[in-house]
């Protein structure tokens, strides 16, 4: 079940990438995120404990407790996909097209997704990866202060999503919030230690102030291999100037 849960937030990041690839949207996600792994309220089991426990990982809890549904997670991702690429169906100009003629069918298309993804917010009000993906779409349209609402929207719910506390930690830690960046970072890599993308995020919040566990934590991404090079070349630049090396930044 865990494999297949993964395969389908590893779909909804391909579908983001796309657009990005695409230009239209500018949420950058990492490509192992799929491998996220999360417990369940149907039997699921956390990640064993390992080394990541002494920089004060804990396991992600929810406001109330709940934890992770599988089986309605699949689900619920499925159709999120489903929902986002209608919003991209046209996503570029065609020469027969003008340009209000394109306007109003991605207005079309917008409305559509939405219409879609508040149905399945119905069915799972407290799912975060819908509102999450209402901000996708509205952020595609241009629409940053309905965007901004469905984000946070995401983020009061009832469910642990790495894809929308990936992008709310990344946010923040672009913003300066560090120790509430830090936090969310660790609350990914709890649910999954090989998680590098959060190890590089939480690196880069202990970059200045604590090099020595930056470097630990980009070691073990470099340690890992992860098939990507920003990634890899990161890791890279966080070992060496712990090392006394020039800086990267």
């Amino acid at each position: 079940m865990k494999k297949e849960n993964n395969a389908r937030i590893a779909a909804l990041i391909l579908a983001c990438s796309a657009a990005i690839a695409a230009g239209g949207c500018s949420v950058k996600t990492p490509q192992n995120l799929s491998g996220v792994s999360v417990s369940t309220e149907s039997g699921g089991k956390q990640q064993p404990a390992s080394d990541m426990q002494q920089l004060g990982v804990n396991s992600p809890q929810t406001e109330s407790g709940e934890r992770y549904d599988a089986e309605s997670q699949a689900q619920v991702d499925d159709e999120s996909l489903k929902a986002w690429r209608v919003a991209l169906a046209h996503q570029k100009k065609t020469e027969q097209q003008s340009e209000s003629q394109w306007q109003s069918q991605r207005l079309q298309d917008e409305q559509k997704a939405m219409d879609m993804l508040n149905k399945l917010a119905q069915r799972y009000p407290h799912n975060s990866t819908i509102y999450m993906m209402m901000g996708q779409v509205e952020e595609n349209c241009g629409k940053l202060k309905e965007a901004a609402e469905c984000f946070q929207k995401s983020q009061t719910k009832n469910t642990f999503n790495p894809l929308s506390l990936f992008k709310l930690a990344e946010t923040q830690r672009q913003a300066g919030q560090t120790k509430s960046a830090i936090q969310h970072y660790k609350e990914l890599i709890a649910a999954d230690p090989s998680f590098y993308a959060a190890k590089l995020g939480l690196a880069e919040c202990l970059r200045k102030d604590d090099p020595r566990q930056a470097a630990q934590l980009a070691q073990s991404v470099l340690d890992a291999k992860p098939d990507d090079a920003d990634a890899m070349s990161k890791a890279e630049q966080i070992v060496s100037e712990a090392k006394g090396g020039k800086s990267g930044s």
